[in-house]
C-alpha cells in the first residue's frame, strides 16, 4: 500500500478492501465515561456505568466496589435525606475518580501509542526500566508515586489510613 503521496483516501480504500476480504475481524474500543452527575433523583450509577476509568488505569473493579461501599456509608449517615447522602457521596468520591480517569488517559499512550513520539517514548521507557542505573528509579516511581499510593488507599473513606 503506497501512502507516500500523503493521500489518505488511497490508504483508507486499501484498508477497506483488505477488511472486506478478511476471514476474521477484531475491532476493539476503550472508552471512558465522564458524567456531570452520577445520580438523578433516586437513580444512581456506580462503577463503570458512572465513571469507567478504563483498563489503562486499572482500578475499575476497585473503584466500583469503593463507590458502592461509600454510597452505603453515606445513605447510613444521612437516613433522612437521600438527596444529601447522594450529594455527599459524589463530593467525597469525585476527586479520587477524577485522578484515576486522568491516570487512565495518561497511561493510554503506553498501552496503545498513537504517534511516533509516543512509540519512541515507550521504547525508551522500556529500555531504561531494564538498565541497572535507571531501573531503581522506575521501580520507585511505580511503588512510591501517587498512582501507587492510590492503589493502596481506601479512597472511598479518605479519612482512613492507607491499607497494607
Amino acid at each position: 500500500m503506497d501512502t507516500s503521496n500523503g493521500d489518505g483516501r488511497r490508504a483508507l480504500g486499501a484498508a477497506l478492501d483488505v477488511l472486506e476480504s478478511a476471514k476474521e475481524v477484531l475491532f476493539d474500543s476503550v472508552e471512558q465515561v465522564r458524567m456531570g452527575s452520577w445520580h438523578r433523583g433516586r437513580v444512581v450509577l456506580v462503577g463503570d456505568a458512572a465513571w469507567c476509568v478504563t483498563l489503562y488505569a486499572g482500578m475499575g473493579a476497585s473503584s466500583g466496589m469503593a463507590g458502592a461501599d461509600l454510597l452505603g456509608t453515606m445513605l447510613a449517615r444521612h437516613p433522612g435525606s437521600v438527596t444529601r447522602a447522594l450529594a455527599e457521596w459524589e463530593r467525597q468520591l469525585r476527586p479520587s475518580i477524577g485522578y484515576l480517569q486522568g491516570n487512565g488517559r495518561q497511561m493510554r499512550s503506553l498501552f496503545v501509542p498513537a504517534t511516533r513520539f509516543e512509540v519512541a517514548r515507550r521504547k525508551v521507557m522500556v529500555r531504561m526500566s531494564k538498565l541497572p542505573v535507571t531501573s531503581p528509579l522506575f521501580l520507585r516511581w511505580r511503588t512510591k508515586g501517587k498512582a501507587a499510593r492510590m492503589k493502596n488507599t481506601d479512597f472511598s473513606h479518605p479519612g482512613f489510613a492507607p491499607t497494607a
